[in-house]
C-alpha cells in the first residue's frame, strides 16, 4: 500500500496576529492558494499512520513571541513548557502555547543562565554561572522562581565547559558539547560517571576537529546525541553499547547540517537539520519515517535554522533562529 501524505494546519486554535493568519491575508488567489499548499506539502516526507500538523507558535496575549533560538524544557508530569528568553528570563507555557508565568525578568537569579529543568519534586533547577565563569551551580527555585538553594557542582574536571543540563530519574546530565564530555551527577552534585563520548566514534582525527550539536537523554537513560562533520547521530546506552544513524545527503532521510536530538514516548527520535530547516523523524530501529518543516519566513510550518527541541502530550516544539519564534506541532493530531 502506498504511502499517504498527512499534513494539516490547524488555524481555529491560533490565537490572532499569528503568522499563520497573516501568511494567509497574503495570499489573494486560488491558484496562489495552490501554489502555496503545494509547497508546504513537498517539503515534507510522507509515511504510513502518522500525522504531522502545525498547530500554532508558543505566543502571549499579544501574539506569536519572536524567540531567537531559544533553549526548550518540556515539564512532561506537569503539563508546561520552559524557555530561556535572551534577556535571561524564563518564561512558562500552558500545554496550548500560551504564556502564563516568568521570572528572573529583574535578573535577581544571574545573568547566565545555561539550561533549566525540573526535579521529581516539581522544582525548578538551573545550570547557572552566577557568581563567576567557570563555577557551575544548579539553583533549585520553587514553582515560582524563588531561589530555595544553590548547589555547587564540586570537581568538575579542568576546562570542563558546561552547556546543558538533563535532568533524568535522580540524575543530572551536564555535557561539555566542544569536548564531547557527560558528566553523570547525582542530586548533590556529586560525580558518577565522567563520559568521553571521543573515543566511543573511532575516528583518526584529531578531537578538536569534533564536536557534539544536539544532546539529550531519553526515558530509559540512553544518552542522544549528534555530531555534525560526521552526519550521523548516536545513542549511548547505559551498558556503554553505542548506535548510530545517518548519512550525509539532500534528500529525505539524509543529513545536512544536523543539530538537535531528541526522542518521544513512542521511541521515536527527531533530529533537526539546520540547512534543510526541517525535523526528521526515525523509528526506534532507525528507519527514517518523514520530516515536517521547511524553509520558511512567517508561514505555517515554516522554520529558520531550527536546533533546540522538545517533545510533550504528542506535541513537538522547535525553536528558530532569526527571531522566528518556537513553533509547535502535532503528532497524530
Amino acid at each position: 500500500m502506498a504511502n499517504q501524505i498527512h499534513i494539516a494546519v490547524k488555524s481555529s486554535v491560533l490565537p490572532s496576529g499569528l503568522p499563520l493568519q497573516s501568511a494567509f491575508k497574503k495570499v489573494t488567489s486560488t491558484v496562489s492558494v495552490a501554489v502555496f499548499l503545494t509547497a508546504v506539502l513537498c517539503q515534507v516526507a510522507s509515511a504510513e499512520d502518522m500525522d504531522i500538523n502545525y498547530l500554532y507558535h508558543l505566543t502571549d496575549f499579544s501574539g506569536a513571541l519572536p524567540f531567537n533560538n531559544a533553549k526548550i524544557f518540556a515539564d512532561r508530569e506537569h503539563h508546561e513548557v520552559y524557555v530561556i528568553d535572551q534577556d535571561l528570563s524564563v518564561k512558562i507555557f500552558n500545554n496550548v502555547g500560551m504564556e502564563t508565568y516568568q521570572f528572573n525578568d529583574d535578573g535577581s537569579l544571574g545573568k547566565i543562565i545555561i539550561d533549566i529543568a525540573v526535579d521529581k519534586d516539581g522544582n525548578i533547577l538551573l545550570l547557572s554561572t552566577p557568581f563567576s565563569p567557570g563555577n557551575y551551580y544548579i539553583l533549585k527555585c520553587n514553582y515560582r522562581g524563588d531561589l530555595m538553594a544553590t548547589l555547587e557542582l564540586k570537581n568538575i574536571p579542568k576546562n570542563f565547559h558546561a552547556n546543558a543540563m538533563i535532568y533524568r530519574d535522580g540524575h543530572l546530565y551536564i555535557a561539555d558539547k566542544g569536548n564531547m564530555t557527560v558528566l553523570v551527577m547525582d542530586e548533590h552534585g556529586e560525580i558518577e560517571k565522567n563520559i568521553d563520548l571521543f573515543p566511543l566514534l573511532g575516528v583518526k582525527k584529531a578531537r578538536n576537529e569534533f564536536d557534539i550539536s544536539g544532546f539529550s537523554v531519553d526515558k530509559e537513560g540512553d544518552i542522544l546525541f549528534t555530531v555534525p562533520v560526521l552526519f550521523h547521530g548516536y545513542r549511548l546506552s547505559p551498558d556503554g553499547k553505542l548506535a548510530s544513524f545517518g548519512e550525509r545527503g539532500g534528500g529525505p532521510g539524509k543529513f545536512n547540517i544536523i543539530a538537535g536530538i531528541i526522542s518521544d514516548d513512542e521511541g521515536h527520535y527527531f533530529v533537526t537539520d539546520k540547512l534543510k530547516c526541517t525535523v526528521l523523524i526515525f523509528d526506534k530501529d532507525f528507519k527514517f519515517i518523514t520530516q515536517v518543516g521547511y524553509r520558511g519566513f512567517s508561514s505555517p510550518g515554516g522554520l529558520i535554522i531550527p536546533v533546540e527541541m522538545a517533545y510533550m502530550d504528542k506535541q513537538l516544539y522547535v525553536s528558530s533562529g532569526a527571531h522566528q519564534g518556537i513553533s509547535v506541532f502535532g503528532i497524530g493530531q
